[in-house]
């Protein structure tokens, strides 16, 4: 503990240091720099999984997750930006002590790598450069840094070039977003602040007041010297404003599969609407097109309180209709390289998203988010208390809980050596989030 409570401290001197720093003006040079601290500490409850692959039979787990967050900005007059987003990442607890055990079971068998993916599933975004570094590790803890912004943004007229790691964020969907083709965030995703970043090459050019154009590459290494050209990603979208909406275009070559999607964001009255659709063909998976859409409404009332309400509805053409086919779904080729990216999440084929969000007191926000997949009646809320405790600090209480039948998706799945079931756990938890 002691190894880890150092570095974090060192972590959290810095930030006050850079809390310190004023923005620096000399001729056409500006820099700026902010950032965060947020620490998040939950605690989960059920432990099947762990039990099912011999780890533990306790069915309570405690963690903390600490991120540091330095932001640096530079600004030369109107012309060009340098960004770079430097991150430090401390865990600690019983995951972390599950995983360093899972190593010593099944790191040397020829199954190892795949069997800790089941347990312990992580989102891996292709990149070009390996920014992303271990400081230390114990059986108790993690200690790593990563450099997640690093680009340089040039404006010329009415275009805009990127290049660097950065992120590029495409699509009007609230849960689900199927044109956001790079590192898109996951519908049950706590933390929506900041995107991986990608490793990209972005150009964007204003065509007229109402029609834009874009495209990006993101390229990913092979080997540690080449590129892999056919296994990267490249694509482009049109846009168009007009009938007080926006209209947007899209498609491309990403990683595995070929995208072409199409969507909108419209105001109708006073609700939000909005619609997205893709068709998608997959290298290696001949004569077959699946489908992926979203359509969402959201609106805010002026009543006390200040409720407001989205629902969005999902067609994942990925998934299957009858929960008991989810493992072989798990092995096919169209679906582990998407699941693998975080491109597609759900194994059902049609869901219903809801958010409610109150504000009971000025500096208090309370957030209802309900999933249900309609496929196999298995279901997923989220609730979450944020309370404003200073100008630059929030405070969150949160609960992720999970119902259904097993198998399916939000209930669980059966052990399928010894039938026992193994069901979703829950998830209670504080978040800290403070600015600067």
């Amino acid at each position: 503990m002691r190894k880890l409570l150092a570095p974090l401290l060192l972590l959290l001197l810095t930030a006050s240091v850079a809390q310190a720093i004023e923005p620096v003006e000399v001729g056409p040079l500006f820099w700026r720099t902010s950032g965060f601290v947020k620490s998040f500490t939950s605690m989960t409850q059920g432990g099947d999984l762990y039990d099912a692959f011999g780890l533990t039979s306790r069915e309570t787990f405690w963690d903390n997750a600490t991120r540091v967050r330095l932001r640096s900005k530079m600004f030369f007059g109107s012309v060009l930006d340098f960004v770079v987003h430097y991150e430090a990442v401390g865990r600690y607890g019983d995951a972390q002590r599950l995983r360093y055990k899972m190593d010593e079971l099944y790191g040397d068998t020829p199954f190892g790598e795949q069997i800790e993916q089941a347990v312990f599933p992580a989102t891996t975004v292709p990149q070009l450069f390996d920014l992303d570094h271990e400081i230390d590790r114990d059986e108790d803890y993690l200690l790593t840094h990563r450099l997640d912004r690093l680009y340089l943004r040039a404006h010329m007229g009415p275009w805009d070039f990127t290049l660097g790691r950065s992120t590029l964020s495409w699509g009007p969907g609230r849960f689900w977003n199927p044109t956001d083709y790079l590192a898109t965030f996951s519908p049950t995703e706590i933390d929506k602040d900041e995107k991986i970043g990608v490793d990209i090459a972005h150009a964007r050019v204003a065509i007229t007041d109402e029609i834009s154009a874009e495209t990006f590459a993101a390229p990913v290494r092979q080997g540690a010297h080449s590129i892999d050209n056919h296994g990267s990603a490249a694509g482009a979208r049109v846009s168009l404003r007009a009938l007080e909406a926006d209209w947007n275009l899209s498609g491309g070559w990403i990683y595995d599969r070929s995208v072409v999607g199409f969507d909108i964001d419209a105001i109708v009255g006073d609700a939000g609407v909005r619609g997205a659709i893709t068709r998608t063909t997959v290298e290696g998976v001949p004569n077959e097109a699946f489908y992926r859409a979203i359509v969402n409404v959201d609106y805010g009332l002026a009543w006390n309180w200040n409720p407001y309400l989205a629902g969005e509805y999902h067609y994942n053409g990925f998934g299957e209709s009858d929960p008991d086919d989810y493992l072989e779904l798990a092995e096919r080729r169209e679906f582990v390289g998407a699941y693998a990216r975080g491109e597609v999440v759900n194994y059902g084929r049609h869901y219903l998203a809801a958010l409610l969000t109150l504000q009971p007191h000025p500096l208090v926000t309370v957030s209802e988010s309900p999933i249900v997949n309609l496929t196999d009646q298995s279901a997923y809320n989220g609730l979450v208390v944020t309370w404003s405790a200073l100008q630059n600090m929030d405070v969150q209480l949160g609960a992720q809980n999970t119902f259904g039948p097993v198998p399916s998706e939000f209930g669980g799945t059966e052990n399928p050596l010894s039938g026992n079931e193994i069901t979703i756990p829950d998830i209670y938890y504080t978040y800290l989030k403070y600015y600067f």
